[in-house]
């Protein structure tokens, strides 16, 4: 037999051999005294075991720094070990902030700005959170509308101290121009606005400034624009307006749906002696009637420096209060339309409560005279004498723009107490009475799109579509005449009906627009109104069952809707109104001026 071949014994260990002379043995920090070794080696490359890389030393030096909380990092030392090379990064700390004292700030309190700070007190003072300190600061003055920032001068000192100080320029109003102005007096501009030089410029106020001026309707456009100043810090604010042209004399031919035709001649001014003061004068002859009507109006919007208004008015005028007989069952016979001569006047007192409320107090006194055409029914609702009125009004108006907001609201709140002398009456017993009026008028605009622009006249340029809401709600108190009643239907109520088709001692209305621009000057609308007056007066309780329903109506709220789409041609007095709206009784066009709301 062969053989058998020998046995290999089995391998040895060996030991290990030395490292490459450029491989990575050890990383070393140094200096470090609050901020642990762990989380200065995660944010490092270089490694145990990996090989030496310059460019991997310089951007673990900048990664260091990164972190913040170091206000020096030394040149990184390489040491030669038998295992490989020693990577020493050298350190030096931010101290520990002891305090944090914020100076410069008027307009935002020091609390408010202390609550978006991510540095703390006893914390060890990061450079990078203090970088995002500084524009949480920028931002907060930003959302307010103010300009400040932080000055090159953070946290100096502190490295002796460990006090930091954070100093905030808030930028002020050096100067306020007004340019563009021949006629209107510049004090009748400046006294709108609420910015001043020495204050600190606010965006949101230079917009609630602008709606100040465009309220007043006396300028075709305003531009206002923020230079620089003198100097740094330092802002000059320029209005430049374009007048438009307040007065007028008219003659010429009316036509409504109340009153046909009318020949009219008219005198107003919007801005008398450039003080805007409005008056006006107006004369119509003519009508279904064929009576003359005289009105005087005068406005003084500044009796004092609270800015307390005044308005008067004095007429001898015809009321027509429907559109159609009122005897006919809703026919077109014109010999039995109502109408009423009032001959009176009144003023109202109005002061600001705030930038965004008011509050006025109106007197009014009127002697009245109702008539038909051709008294041919005994049962026309003649109620003649004099009514006293003290009205009480409230007004919180928070709209970017009067004539076509695009956001914001108007809410008035009136409540209005009335004393009535009837000497002659259709009905017996009514004489005297008290009654009272009260009504709530809720409106809100709902721009359905942001505004790009910052500037307040660039963005009341811009084409935004709008859903404009409308709630208004009237009740009464006491007897109330049978033409101080809450009237509804027509071109400013509810659309789609005739006017005044309802009446009664309550009202309730809501509508809905939705507002579309077409082209700079023209605007589509797609509405629905639903509405109703009820209860009327029951003093009118004729023995005729006929009369009894053409007078009273209905007793019981029984709201009707109407429902069309109408055009907008915006013009410097307002927007020109063409609305076709259909109800329960038929179609109706509607023409007329300004909103419907």
């Amino acid at each position: 037999p062969e053989a058998a071949p020998p046995v290999a014994p089995p391998a040895q260990p060996q030991p290990p051999g030395p490292a490459p002379p450029d491989t990575v043995a050890e990383v070393v920090i140094e200096g470090n005294q609050n901020i642990s070794r762990e989380a200065i080696l995660l944010v490092l490359q270089t490694k145990p075991g990996a090989a030496l890389s310059a460019a991997t030393l310089e951007r673990d030096r900048d990664a260091i720094r990164g972190m913040g909380f170091f206000r020096a990092v030394a040149p990184t030392r390489v040491e030669d070990t038998p295992d490989g090379k020693r990577v020493v990064f050298t350190v030096v700390e931010w101290p520990r902030v002891s305090e944090i004292r914020i100076i410069g700030n008027q307009v935002i309190p020091t609390d408010q700005i202390r609550a978006v700070l991510g540095t703390r007190e006893g914390d060890v003072l990061n450079t990078r959170v203090l970088e995002q300190d500084l524009e949480k600061i920028k931002q907060l003055y930003q959302e307010k509308g103010y300009v400040g920032q932080v000055t090159e001068e953070v946290a100096l000192g502190f490295e002796e101290t460990g006090i930091l100080t954070i100093p905030i320029s808030e930028l002020v109003i050096e100067a306020i121009r007004v340019v563009g102005n021949r006629k209107t007096k510049t004090q009748v501009i400046t006294r709108e606005l609420r910015m001043k030089p020495g204050q600190v410029y606010n965006a949101n106020d230079l917009r609630r400034d602008f709606a100040r001026l465009e309220r007043l309707q006396l300028f075709d456009s305003i531009e206002p624009q923020a230079t620089v100043g003198s100097e740094p810090g330092k802002v000059i604010v320029t209005w430049t307006v374009k007048e438009r042209r307040t007065g007028q004399v008219s003659v010429g031919l009316g036509y409504s749906a109340r009153e046909r035709l009318v020949g009219r001649a008219e005198l107003s001014e919007t801005n008398f002696r450039g003080w805007g003061q409005g008056i006006n004068l107006r004369w119509e002859i003519g009508g279904l009637a064929g009576r003359n009507s005289v009105e005087f109006g005068f406005f003084e919007p500044w009796l004092d420096k609270r800015h307390t208004s005044l308005s008067l008015n004095l007429y001898d005028k015809v009321v027509y209060r429907f559109s159609t007989d009122l005897f006919s069952g809703g026919t077109r016979r014109d010999e039995g339309r109502y109408f009423e001569r009032r001959r009176g006047g009144g003023f109202t007192l109005s002061r600001p409560l705030s930038d965004i409320t008011r509050l006025s107090l109106g007197l009014r006194f009127d002697d009245v005279k109702t008539d038909n055409l051709q008294v041919v029914d005994p049962g026309f609702p003649r109620q003649d004498g004099t009514v006293a009125t003290t009205t009480l009004r409230g007004v919180r108006d928070t709209r970017n723009y009067s004539i076509n907001p695009t956001g914001g609201g108007l809410t008035t709140a009136t409540t209005e107490i009335g004393f009535a002398n009837l000497t002659r009456t259709g009905t017996d017993g009514f004489g005297r009475s008290t009654f009272g009026k009260y009504v709530i008028d809720f409106r809100r605009y709902i721009g359905l799109k942001p505004h790009r622009a910052t500037n307040p006249a660039e963005r009341q340029r811009e084409r935004i579509p709008v859903l404009a809401t409308r709630l208004m709600a009237g009740f009464s108190s006491g007897r109330l005449p049978f033409f101080e009643q809450f009237f509804l239907g027509g071109a400013d109520s509810l659309r789609g009906y005739l006017e005044d088709r309802f009446w009664g001692s309550n009202v309730l209305l809501t509508s809905l627009e939705f507002r579309m621009p077409l082209a700079s000057s023209l605007l589509g609308v797609a509405f629905v109104d639903i509405g109703d007056a009820w209860n009327s007066a029951s003093e009118f309780e004729f023995s005729d069952p006929t009369l009894r329903t053409r007078f009273r109506q209905h007793r019981e709220f029984s709201p009707r809707t109407g429902i069309g789409v109408g055009l907008r041609v915006v013009t410097p007095i307002g927007p020109l109104r063409l609305d076709y709206a259909i109800g329960r009784e038929g179609s109706r066009t509607h023409f007329s001026i300004g909103h419907s709301f």
